[in-house]
């Protein structure tokens, strides 16, 4: 379910990635839902998970790893985080 919804971003071009980009666009407050990998270390999740309970926006954990969330994505790096923008 979750791995669709980041596609249909993909497609839309309303994703990004990596942590200190989620933190970033938190604070101007233009993240829907914010996507984690499996393997995305637990200390790193509990700080995006306090920025995001701020602007109650959801923070979603993959059953897949950061090579599996690679793949999907189609990038040739590894990610950890996938951020869904706001609608403008």
């Amino acid at each position: 379910m979750s791995t669709e919804k980041i596609l249909e971003a993909i497609k839309e071009n309303k994703i990004e990635f990596g942590t200190k980009r989620a933190l970033k666009l938190l604070k101007e407050n233009k993240v829907k839902e914010i996507y984690i990998s499996s393997t995305y270390p637990e200390r790193l999740t509990n700080e995006l998970k306090h920025a995001a309970e701020i602007n109650k926006i959801p923070v979603n954990r993959l059953e897949i790893n950061s090579e599996e969330l690679s793949v999907l994505c189609k990038k040739p790096f590894l990610i950890s985080v996938a951020i869904i923008k706001q609608e403008k």
